[in-house]
Formats: C-alpha cells, structure tokens, sequence
C-alpha cells in the first residue's frame, strides 16, 4: 500500500514546490522605456564594511534621476552587453545624477550612482551596479587630497535585495535593502584614512530610508 502512494507524494510534494517559486516578471513601460525618476529616496545610506562610519545622500542634495529599461543581457569576453532600450525587459537602470552627501565629521562626497534590477518578480529584484556603478568622492581625482568609493560591476551582481511592488496605475516603487555590497578605496594624502573609511568584500550595504518612486511603468 506504501508502495502504490508514494507516486501520488512525490507528485503532491513537487507540486508544492512548483508553487513556492516566485514567478518570474517584467517592467512594462507605457512609453519609450525611459523618463525621470519622480520622486529619489528621502535618505540613501552608503558603509562600505559593516559598522563602519556612514554616509548619508539626502533627496535634496541631488540633482535628479531617470530609469530605462533593458532587455536580456549577454557576456561577451567577461563583460556585459545589453539589447538597448525597451518598454518591456526584465532588467532596469536607476541613474541618480550628481549629489552632495554628508561622511564622518560632515565631510562632503560628491555621489553618481547606476543601480541596476534584474531578476524580478512582482515583490522584489536583485541589485547591480552597471558601470560606471556608484561612485563617492570628497574631490577630483587630480586634487592632492581627496577620498573615493567605488561599488562597481564586478562582484556586485545579484545583490539582494530590491523590495519592489506596484502602487498606482503605471508607478512602481522600487527600495534598497542591499548588503553585501564590495567596495573599493582610491585616495591621495590618507583623505580615507583620515575618515576611518576602508573598503571591503562584500560588507558594504545601500540603504533607502524611503523609496524611489518610478511613473510610467508597470511590474506584470
């Protein structure tokens, strides 16, 4: 008897774990698959190794965003190659254009930041950082003294995570929740040193207060 249940089981039992995997799902714009980001998170808080000092991006300082969206990637020679712009992909870019931002001891970082979600579903995705990824500086590279962060590419793919839902007809709101994020320091005259900031392989994080709010797209 054992014997003559145990096919009804196994099909019962994977039935269930059919249901437990998330469906798969797109961005589906109503235009061109690009247009501004309304609304950047209230506060972005960046730490490049956990418990390390913080550095906080107000929405104020900013000087805007936009999003696209892409279609399916392609590796080619170990970098990334995407179809151009689309109104429906599974990926997208949040470009958040220059800001200031406040370090330790109120040090100002100049910040540019792609962040890209790949990977959805209705509920979340995973985060990326597409070249030229996030970048956080206290002054030009060509200054005596000055401090840089980089979260680029490489190992920062399939970062979770990207709590995502829709909102609204065509508004989506999109969060970060990243951890695990690597980072790397460049600096001249100890400017990093001096701020106890070090970079770190997969100990950073990118957190928003509240979230990006993004009009003319829809998760389906």
């Amino acid at each position: 008897m054992k014997v003559k249940m145990l096919p009804a089981c196994v099909t019962l039992l994977v039935g269930f774990a059919l249901l437990a995997v998330p469906a798969m799902a797109n961005f589906v714009s109503t235009g061109q698959g690009v247009g501004p980001i309304k609304t950047i998170p209230e506060t972005m808080t960046f730490k490049t190794v956990e418990g390390g000092p913080a550095i906080e991006c107000k929405s104020a300082e900013f000087g805007g965003g936009e999003w696209h969206i892409q279609g399916k990637a392609a590796i080619k020679q170990g970098k990334y190659f995407y179809h151009g712009i689309t109104n429906k992909g599974p990926r997208m870019q949040l470009k958040v254009l220059w800001g200031s931002c406040k370090g330790p001891n109120g040090t100002n970082f100049f910040t540019l930041c792609n962040l890209e979600i790949a990977e959805v579903t209705i509920h979340f995705g995973l985060g990326a950082f597409p070249a030229p990824g996030c970048e956080l500086l206290t002054a030009f590279r060509f200054s005596s003294h000055y401090c840089a962060i980089v979260a680029s590419q490489g190992s920062n793919t399939e970062l979770f995570e990207v709590p995502l839902a829709n909102v609204g007809k065509n508004t989506i709101e999109a969060s970060s929740q990243i951890k695990g994020m690597t980072t790397t320091i460049e600096e001249a005259g100890e400017e990093c040193k001096a701020l106890k900031i070090k970079g770190g392989q997969r100990t950073g994080s990118l957190i928003t207060k509240t979230p990006f709010i993004i009009e003319g797209v829809q998760l389906e």
